[in-house]
């Protein structure tokens, strides 16, 4: 007879030891902070503005409108819980197994039950959040029972749905890691858009958006569900997840973060051919280069993306002078970002001292700027969408960002190259280049001619002169 205990107790146990852990860091973090005299203070503090916000909720306008449009929130949610589990499944599996855990599967444990123990334990909490969170609602908006029952069967689906897509898309690698969710999350944009613009009714297709959510949670779940598992990778970020303690982190200091070669994105730029010999050409020197310092600087990419991002978006939905100006912003910080980026190249090691043209390590530069760009312009574009633009409207600013945001990103450089090189008259013309080029974006929304205007006088600029960034000096 086996003398190995069952493995729910044993899961039960490690889970205990480490929710303690968790408990025994947590506590010695407030107390650092806090002592039983202010903990008290905060408490009667806490009761007295709960029954402020009651009251105040009880007399906001908003609960109002979403009570007489609740069917068309509740939709809106439920497509924006499954976008939101598309984006975050780069680098959250949705379903976790720890290092602990996983080493249980050396033992006789099957590592299938483990997972799937893992997986009902999620889903159990998920359904005991949201519980408390329409309680919440219940308790403290005038919205009524039906509406917030409503809200939480539109969220659960959405998140039972979103928790398997996270766990699927997990495990894929390569090209389909990108396309595959942002395919998507265009589609359910598009899907939502349609429901809102035409006449659609909401009732019908929420309902069976729900039944078609769930149906596809089971299939996901049920057919194959480890097939083609990377555990490394899953284990790395989970451990990340579990013990991602935010007040701990600031306190403390520290981050946690997975392995940097499990990371989407530092595979993408150090893959198959970063590892490759060198082929003795300046463009294919200066390409390999550049991925390197993508690499490195990999975090200031991503919070400019993710600035400019919420700048078009949050005044894009206020209204087209806004959304002028966002995305004259936009285009704006991103070159100064990029600008600051090309320059800082040149002051590596490996190229501070040895002469290079610059228009070639330009050209390999724009080679990785234009993915970015393309992002950029997909989202102007359906900002445009939403506001109502005409077709031609929207392909002749297409046009004009295209082209613009390449020629302003030389403008931003040229100075820089230039004052590296010793140059100093007529750099101040560059910016107010510039300057003038951000008002013409702002007025090509409302007046779409004007970007036909600008686009021909930038292509007669490109015919005329190849690049304004010097060509035959050197740096030395």
């Amino acid at each position: 007879m086996s003398n190995v205990p069952s493995l729910y107790p044993t899961l039960k146990w490690l889970k205990r030891n480490r929710f303690k852990k968790k408990l025994a860091l947590y506590k010695q973090v407030i107390n650092m902070f806090m002592d039983l005299t202010l903990a008290i203070y905060l408490s009667v503090f806490g009761l007295i503005s709960l029954i402020a916000i009651r009251d105040w909720f009880h007399s906001f306008e908003f609960f109002t409108i979403f009570e007489q449009l609740s069917y068309e929130w509740v939709f809106t949610f439920f497509i924006a819980i499954i976008i939101r589990s598309l984006i975050i499944s780069f680098r959250n599996p949705g379903f976790y197994v720890t290092t602990t855990e996983f080493q249980l599967s050396l033992l006789p444990y099957s590592r299938e039950k483990i997972w799937l123990y893992n997986v009902i334990e999620t889903m159990i909490k998920t359904v005991v959040q949201l519980f408390l969170i329409h309680l919440i609602l219940y308790i403290f908006t005038p919205v009524t029972f039906a509406t917030t029952g409503l809200l939480f069967i539109a969220l659960l689906c959405g998140q039972l749905l979103g928790r398997v897509i996270q766990w699927r898309l997990f495990q894929i690698n390569g090209i389909n890691k990108i396309w595959i969710p942002l395919f998507s999350i265009v589609l359910l944009i598009g899907l939502r858009t349609m429901v809102l613009f035409t006449s659609i009714p909401v009732i019908p297709v929420m309902w069976v958006g729900f039944i078609l959510g769930f149906l596809l949670t089971i299939f996901l779940s049920m057919n194959h569900p480890l097939k083609n598992v990377d555990w490394p990778k899953v284990i790395s970020f989970s451990d990340v997840v579990i013990w991602n303690m935010m007040v701990v982190q600031q306190m403390t200091k520290t981050s946690i973060k997975p392995s940097r070669k499990y990371q989407f994105l530092t595979k993408v730029l150090q893959g198959e051919k970063a590892s490759r010999p060198f082929e003795y050409q300046i463009s294919k020197i200066t390409v390999r280069l550049w991925r390197s310092l993508f690499k490195d600087q990999l975090e200031v990419v991503i919070r400019t993306i993710g600035v400019i991002l919420l700048l078009v978006v949050v005044f894009g939905f206020q209204g087209e002078w806004q959304l002028g100006i966002a995305i004259a912003l936009g285009i704006f910080v991103l070159n100064q970002i990029s600008g600051s980026m090309f320059m800082y190249q040149f002051q590596q090691p490996i190229t501070r001292f040895i002469p290079w043209r610059v228009t070639e390590w330009f050209k390999s530069y724009y080679k990785w700027f234009v993915f970015v760009l393309i992002f950029f312009i997909i989202i102007f574009s359906g900002m445009h969408f939403l506001k109502g633009l005409s077709l031609l409207a929207i392909l002749g600013n297409v046009v004009l960002y295209f082209l613009w945001v390449s020629f302003d990103l030389e403008m931003c450089v040229a100075p820089k190259v230039r004052r590296l090189m010793g140059i100093w008259n007529g750099n101040e013309w560059f910016f107010a280049g510039r300057m003038m080029g951000m008002v013409i974006i702002f007025f090509s929304i409302q007046n779409p001619w004007i970007s036909v205007v600008f686009a021909v006088l930038i292509l007669y600029t490109r015919f005329s002169r190849m690049t304004i960034i010097p060509d035959e000096i050197t740096l030395k």
